[in-house]
């Protein structure tokens, strides 16, 4: 490989042998002797320097006379240069905690990211292109960080010697600088024709310019052995799509994934639900004219009030758990001292008017009004006049208060509707449930027996349902919420044995009151929320999740990632009960 550039050398300086006046230096066995020579011995002189440069650098070749830039190779591996790149491919839960993680790790060992490429447009699957630069002894570390952040699809790892390039353009390069040399030597002493010395000068042209380009690429082979480079492409799941109306295959992918006999799908959905009946407004309530017992809890008991309330309440666990750690947070916090406040889990098959009768429990989560003015307004002695009935006309004796929990097989004949048992306060907005959805499960077995056409048919009726059912509760459900507001007017509150409750000798309305949650107590109750839905989704290291924490994170995110397309941010719930008014055309105004 260094043969052709000195002979290129050696043909450029060719032209010099027709020189016509030129001063030489003859050389004897004494020492050095400066002479006039003739035109052709002068010319004979500049051909046999350049010959004796060309055998001087095949000396320099065939000793290997260049000093040794580090050890040799061939003896000490260590010292090698090798270039180290890989790719590798994730899918991620999400893909901003995935980058931050993926910036992080890479600071951590030393690294820094090259270049970076986000995609995360409306109606595609977000993803990310992120190239990482560590230092060579790092490369291991950060191939092995990747298990966090996600599911590793790919890694591909290549590693390129180029100690034997780089050993050879460092003795390629130095004879290139000797060449320099001479041929400076050469200009110094020119005395020829001006084309001969612009053949030296376009020959000491080239030379450097060989000389930069191969000290460009010692540069760049040092530069990319120090520095390891891996390139992370980052997904986010893509969406289940099901070619069948009414399927709902992320649901359904969570059953099959574990081992699921049963077919799902939605087929009713209903409007906004409130979020609790209690003794005492939790914020500001709607007091109705004369009701002296309202006005005199001004702006409410606050959550403070409620966490310190010592009530027993019937809260499903997700909201249970959520309201527990409100209350934590508040004890933390130096704002309340302890909790009190207790909790009745819900039975399967029991009315939560049964534990509200036998006085177990103070107060329950749901506010539904469509469903709510049937299960919890037992109607008695009904009129034309008065549809609704008497609430003062039923078995109003419940009788002594139970214990908790309440004995198998405990029923009840008293018709005590919750207003008149003290719950009367309704409270909105819906924290933990703006709408509900309720889902059909069908065997697979004889799912599969049905055809195609059977199949698809019933998806179909399905989809229609859960749509019409839910136009159907958002048209009544202010009348609903009216009627239950309603049906008390004129009622007072009753003791267990049936008597009218007094406070300060004076009788209780059992009217139903809505009232509002304050801003501050959403606020916890949300930072509430995010720890417990944290905790459901489990570790950032996937392969750390339990079963139950991969399926709620699926779930989780299939959420997170719809909410984000669409621009829901923050909180902000619809219009409680609905948005239809009580006629036609007109808003539901019931909430203030």
């Amino acid at each position: 490989m260094r043969v052709p550039l000195l002979a290129a050398t050696l043909v450029l300086a060719a032209p010099l042998m027709s020189c016509d006046h030129s001063p030489s230096t003859a050389h004897t066995a004494g020492g050095t002797q400066n002479t006039r020579l003739q035109p052709r011995d002068e010319a004979a002189a500049r051909a046999s320097e350049a010959k004796a440069a060309v055998a001087n650098d095949a000396e320099v070749q065939q000793s290997a006379s260049i000093p040794p830039l580090w050890s040799d190779p061939a003896t000490d591996p260590a010292s090698r240069l090798i270039i180290r790149t890989g790719q590798a491919g994730i899918e991620v839960d999400s893909l901003e905690p995935a980058l931050d993680l993926l910036r992080m790790t890479a600071a951590r060992i030393g690294g820094f990211v090259g270049n970076a490429n986000v995609q995360t447009g409306r109606n595609q699957v977000r993803q990310a292109t992120v190239e990482i630069k560590v230092p060579a002894g790092r490369f291991d570390d950060l191939t092995d960080g990747l298990r966090p952040l996600g599911r590793v699809e790919f890694l591909n790892v290549g590693a390129e010697d180029v100690s034997e390039e780089f050993v050879d353009l460092t003795a390629r390069t130095a004879n290139a600088r000797r060449m320099e040399e001479r041929l400076l030597e050469l200009l110094a002493t020119r005395t020829g024709k001006l084309q001969d010395v612009l053949s030296v000068e376009r020959e000491l042209a080239r030379v450097r310019e060989e000389i930069e380009r191969m000290e460009g690429r010692l540069r760049y082979l040092k530069t990319r052995s120090q520095l390891s480079t891996l390139s992370v492409a980052m997904h986010e799941p893509p969406p289940l799509v099901s070619p069948t109306p009414g399927r709902n295959p992320l649901a359904q992918a969570v059953l099959d994934r574990d081992g699921g006999t049963q077919i799902v799908f939605p087929v009713i959905a209903s409007t906004m639900q409130g979020s609790g009946y209690f003794p005492k407004p939790i914020g500001r309530p709607q007091c109705h004219t004369g009701d002296a017992e309202c006005e005199k809890h001004g702006d409410g008991i606050g959550l403070n009030g409620l966490c310190t309330s010592g009530w027993r309440i019937r809260y499903l666990s997700p909201p249970e758990d959520i309201v527990r750690q409100a209350c934590d947070l508040l004890v933390q916090r130096g704002i309340i001292k302890a909790s009190t406040l207790q909790f009745y889990p819900a039975v399967g098959g029991q009315s939560v008017l049964l534990p509200m009768q036998t006085r177990t429990i103070q107060g329950f989560e749901f506010v539904t009004p469509v469903d709510d003015l049937i299960a919890f307004f037992p109607v008695t002695d009904p009129t034309p006049e008065r549809p609704v009935g008497n609430p003062d006309a039923g078995n109003l004796d419940c009788g002594p208060a139970a214990p908790f929990p309440i004995p198998a097989g405990t029923k009840s004949s008293c018709t005590q509707n919750i207003g008149q048992l003290g719950a009367r306060y309704a409270h909105h907005p819906a924290w933990h449930q703006p709408f509900v959805i309720s889902w059909v499960h069908v065997d697979k077995a004889i799912w599969n027996g049905l055809n195609s056409a059977q199949q698809t048919a019933i998806l179909r009726a399905a989809r229609e349902s859960t749509i019409e059912s839910y136009a159907a509760t958002e048209s009544i459900a202010c009348r609903k919420l009216s009627d239950m507001v309603a049906f008390n007017n004129g009622i007072n509150q009753r003791n267990p044995e049936g008597t009218v409750r007094l406070v300060d000798g004076k009788p209780v309305s059992a009217r139903i009151t809505l009232a509002t949650w304050p801003t501050d107590a959403l606020k916890v109750l949300r930072e509430a929320r995010d720890i417990h839905l944290s905790a459901l989704q489990g570790s950032q290291n996937p392969s750390e999740r339990t079963h139950a924490q991969q399926d709620f994170y699926l779930v989780f995110s299939a959420w997170s990632r719809y909410a984000a397309s669409i621009g829901a941010n923050s909180f902000e719930p619809g219009p409680f009960p609905a948005k239809t008014g009580l006629a036609t055309g007109e808003a539901c105004t019931l909430v203030r």
